[in-house]
């Protein structure tokens, strides 16, 4: 059995994400004057939702980074097409050109 404070220290949180996590799992804090207890099979519930929470976030992270290399490649992908866009109609031109310099040469 822990005190709040001590299974803070023991797990590096604060004492809001401990008391989220009593409420969260139902667990009941037996106090003694000001001093709030939780006995050993709860604090393995914490740990357990800790550790389900940090996998989830580890996860999320993940997906984040891999939207945002999505995004980059999608922009990289929309700059190559802009570019090829330009060039057709920079071939266009050229060719209506061609096309008017031949019809020219076949009018003389």
């Amino acid at each position: 059995m822990k005190n709040i404070q001590q299974l803070c220290d023991e797990l590096g949180i604060s004492r809001t994400t401990v008391y989220k996590y009593i409420r969260r799992l139902g667990i009941e804090v037996k106090k003694e004057g000001n001093i709030a207890f939780i006995n050993d099979d709860d604090i393995e519930k914490i740990k357990e939702a800790l550790s389900t929470a940090s996998t989830n976030s580890l996860h999320t992270d993940y997906k984040l980074e891999y939207i945002q290399s999505l995004q980059q490649q999608i922009e990289t992908l929309q700059k190559q097409v802009d570019f090829l866009k330009e060039q057709l109609r920079a071939k266009d031109e050229q060719i209506a050109k061609l096309i008017q310099t031949n019809q020219n040469f076949q009018v003389l």
